[in-house]
């Protein structure tokens, strides 16, 4: 592991974007009343769920019509 300081700075720098990025995504709900927030933790969980579900079914089914290979395991 090197000790370069670009590393660090690098480090430093994807932190701070993460946060605002993730941490922006729930500021147009200040407009709404969420009430205690479960139900729209629910509807956030079922479609981040199915964003992946979707995105790993294309990838899965891309990689195997280029690369000939059975990712069925």
């Amino acid at each position: 592991m090197s000790n370069n300081g670009a590393d660090l700075t690098f480090g430093y720098i994807s932190c701070f974007v993460a946060i605002l990025l993730f941490g922006s995504n729930f500021v147009p709900l200040k407009k709404f009343d969420t009430g205690d927030g479960n139900y729209f933790s629910l509807i956030v969980n079922v479609i981040l769920f199915l964003k992946m579900k979707f995105l790993f079914w294309s990838f899965k089914s891309i990689a195997t019509k280029i690369n000939h290979v059975d990712l069925d395991t």
